[in-house]
């Protein structure tokens, strides 16, 4: 019966992730309603599966805001956040996400994962 419900709760996941991935990029950089957090979808199921297209999805939201976040936020194009170096609103979440991906094997949602 556990073993159903991991295997259902990882379907949903990996549902949810695609969904993430054919919606596209969104207009923020931070963790919360951000391109940073939406990144952290790929990297949790790569932990969870070893399925290196997850760690692909998450490298290439991450290469999109070292390549042209600071540069839209400059512009108006990007929303940088009601607090723009904060952790889950601005560039903080970005930075977390970027140290992660440097050993994403240990990449944990900051605050949320054990």
């Amino acid at each position: 019966m556990l073993r159903y419900l991991v295997t259902e709760l990882l379907d949903a996941a990996v549902n949810a992730a695609e969904v993430v991935w054919n919606r596209g990029l969104l207009r923020q950089a931070g963790i919360c309603h951000g391109i940073s957090g939406n990144a952290y979808v790929f990297l949790s199921l790569y932990r969870a599966t070893g399925n290196k297209e997850f760690l692909y999805r998450a490298k290439a939201f991450a290469c999109f805001l070292v390549d042209r976040a600071s540069k839209l936020i400059a512009e108006g194009e990007m929303h940088g956040g009601d607090n723009p170096y904060s952790l889950f609103e601005g560039m903080g979440g970005m930075a977390y996400l970027l140290l992660d991906m440097t050993k994403p094997t240990d990449a944990k949602f900051p605050g949320y994962e054990l």
